[in-house]
């Protein structure tokens, strides 16, 4: 009961800020356990690339700013639970990790829908491929 305890809070913010209907709470919980998935992954080709600020990206396009920042740090409370980053860090990690990268996100989303033709092909291909090279890991 105690993990279950701790997490309560958190899962009634959830509720209260996201509505039910239409398994949209599958699509984001699905998300979640995939960005997890995508996190713990070490998969290293070069410097330059980096998995995760994508998938926060496109979770970002999916369930706009603060239901992000939410999943982030779920997903991040759940890689510093396997051990693979630490409690002392996790609020710096939180940060940039995934309120930088999500306001990068919505703020090339709101620049391309104000500068570009009302497409939304354009819009959502330029803000996956500008944000991400905004923010370096």
């Amino acid at each position: 009961m105690g993990r279950v305890g701790a997490l309560s809070p958190a899962l009634f913010a959830l509720r209260s800020i996201m509505p039910l209907g239409g398994g949209v709470l599958n699509v984001y919980f699905g998300s979640c356990v995939a960005l997890l998935l995508l996190w713990t992954m070490r998969v290293a080709t070069n410097d330059q690339l980096t998995f995760h600020l994508l998938g926060l990206t496109a979770i970002t396009l999916m369930f706009g700013w603060s239901l992000t920042v939410i999943l982030a740090a779920i997903v991040l409370s759940g890689v510093t639970l396997n051990n693979a980053g630490s409690w002392e860090l996790f609020a710096i990690n939180a940060l940039t990790t995934s309120a930088i990268p999500a306001s990068l996100t919505m703020a090339s989303l709101v620049i391309v829908r104000s500068l570009l033709p009302k497409n939304f092909f354009l819009s959502m291909c330029w803000s996956m491929v500008f944000s991400p090279q905004v923010w370096p890991r």
